[in-house]
């Protein structure tokens, strides 16, 4: 197979999981980490991070956590003319149905169902599910475990916690965050914070 290299943004946890999907499936060969101060060419000399700019764009994807810094890092890199990747684990199961925006990850064991979509530049995390109907919007994190019902509306860089409930129907607004655990049976505004089950709005982002 003839791999096409591809650059990681960001060089800690999230982007040893997201190499190790790349490395299962085999459409990639990981080319560099870069981290905020420079970037690690594998096998070779490290190289400052403004140098970047004198690199021929290539196919990169943002493997940092944060939905502001992995939205900040992607923008930076399609202004410089390069391509974002998608990149879904080999145990991840997304529907034919299901509509996967670029940049985005699909981990290990997430399910995304028909008529699903998501946008570019987020993160479905390990053993999440997003079910029929469900729109998960741009720069947005799905945390491990999370579950959204049908028809469950997730705003622009909105982060739905370890573990934590959507219930069909119901929305969470742009930038808001459903704490880890919760159980959410109405919907969130935008910026806004909730916990607990079921849960309640506990402060503003």
């Amino acid at each position: 197979m003839n791999q096409q290299e591809i650059f990681l943004i960001g060089a800690g946890g999230h982007s040893s999981v997201i190499a190790e999907a790349i490395s299962l499936k085999g459409e990639f060969k990981i080319k560099a980490f870069i981290d905020r101060d420079s970037m690690k060419i594998v096998d070779t000399n490290e190289v400052s991070y403004p140098q970047l700019e004198s690199l021929k764009p290539s196919k990169f994807i943002v493997a940092i956590g944060s939905n502001d810094i992995r939205k900040f890092r992607y923008n930076q890199m399609l202004e410089l003319g390069w391509s974002a990747a998608t990149i879904i684990h080999p145990g991840a199961i997304v529907s034919e149905l299901a509509e996967i925006g670029a940049g985005s990850f699909i981990a290990a064991g997430a399910i995304v169902n028909c008529n699903a979509k998501v946008g570019v530049n987020s993160i479905v995390n390990s053993g999440a599910i997003i079910e029929h109907h469900c729109t998960v919007g741009s720069h947005s994190h799905v945390a491990p475990g999370a579950i959204l019902g049908g028809a469950v509306q997730i705003g622009e860089s909105a982060l739905v916690g370890l573990g934590a409930k959507v219930l069909p129907g119901c929305s969470l607004g742009q930038s808001s965050v459903l704490g880890a655990g919760a159980v959410l049976t109405g919907d969130l505004e935008n910026d806004q914070t909730a916990f607990g089950v079921p849960a309640r709005v506990r402060s503003e982002v």
